[in-house]
């Protein structure tokens, strides 16, 4: 039995995460999957879930907290805030989310871009 590797893990969650999406909406969730990584290379992890719970972009943020916990890089339950987790969890552990986002994010804008171009789901 093979055991699947952490980057074949993202890509599964992000293929599971973006594979409904097509057009625009996959587009839109695309940009938004950039524009976060962006701002986690600029301001850092809590920074940027902080201001997608605040534009509204909940989807995005519950997305990388739920692959966080999925992966046991931060404890707790669905129902506490990853953000105040994160917030108070120590700098080896922020530092580890943060790259580990980064790298789920990637994956997601890939997918996200491939569902864009395939507006039919039928690859025009």
């Amino acid at each position: 039995m093979n055991i699947p590797t952490l980057d074949q893990k993202r890509a599964q969650n992000a293929w599971e995460t973006v594979k409904d999406k097509k057009g625009d909406n996959a587009k839109n969730f695309g940009d938004v999957c950039k524009q976060t990584s962006t701002r986690i290379q600029n301001s850092g992890l809590c920074p940027a879930l902080a201001y997608l719970d605040s534009k509204k972009e909940k989807d995005l943020s519950n997305e990388l907290g739920s692959y966080l916990l999925s992966l046991g890089f931060i404890r707790g339950n669905q129902n506490d805030k990853v953000l105040q987790r994160l917030i108070q969890s120590d700098t080896y552990i922020l530092r580890r989310a943060t790259d580990e986002a980064l790298a789920y994010l990637a994956w997601l804008a890939r997918f996200a871009d491939a569902g864009a171009l395939d507006k039919k789901g039928k690859g025009e």
